[in-house]
């Protein structure tokens, strides 16, 4: 079961701020993006099969970043314990109180486990940027070669206050 399928893509462009990680990795042209996509495909595969569509699910997640964010390194932790040597079982219950931590992991007779956090899990996510997506994509396609557009805010989600004299 492959995350990507593969398909000849065109579009080079950098991500857009409306554009999900997932629908990026999906679109993006380029040998550098072909070899991610073929990683990706081969390390899910060094899953076991009843584990895959679930991990598969949250790496083509276009609501939410983060889900791809976690799964991508829930991936990378997998074969990098793997590639230890180690044999990893995953999501298996342990003890009494039905934990079920992301992997069991054991080598030359020890076993530990590991739950693999991404960090904008744990801080509650990131923060969104305050301009709306399409108003930044809008910016982004303009032809500006000799000029640069920043923004800030500053107090956001506080009024201004004017004094009357």
């Amino acid at each position: 079961m492959a995350v990507y399928r593969s398909w000849n893509r065109t579009d080079a462009s950098p991500k857009r701020a409306a554009e999900s990680d997932a629908e990026f990795f999906d679109r993006i042209a380029g040998p550098f993006w072909d070899q991610v996509r073929d990683v990706i495909n081969e390390w899910l595969s060094h899953f076991p099969d009843q584990a895959q569509s679930g991990l598969r699910s949250r790496l083509l997640d276009r609501n939410f970043d983060a889900n791809v964010s976690s799964a991508l390194w829930e991936l990378y932790l997998h074969e990098m314990l793997l590639g230890s040597g180690c044999i990893v079982e995953i999501e298996r219950p342990i003890g009494t109180r039905g934990k079920n931590p992301d992997f069991l992991v054991a080598r030359d007779g020890e076993r530990f486990v590991v739950e693999a956090i991404w960090t904008s899990q744990r801080l509650g996510g990131t923060v969104p940027n305050p301009l709306p997506p399409q108003l930044i994509d809008a910016i982004d396609r303009l032809p500006s070669p000799t000029s640069l557009c920043r923004t800030s805010l500053s107090g956001q989600g506080q009024r201004r206050r004017r004094r009357s004299g």
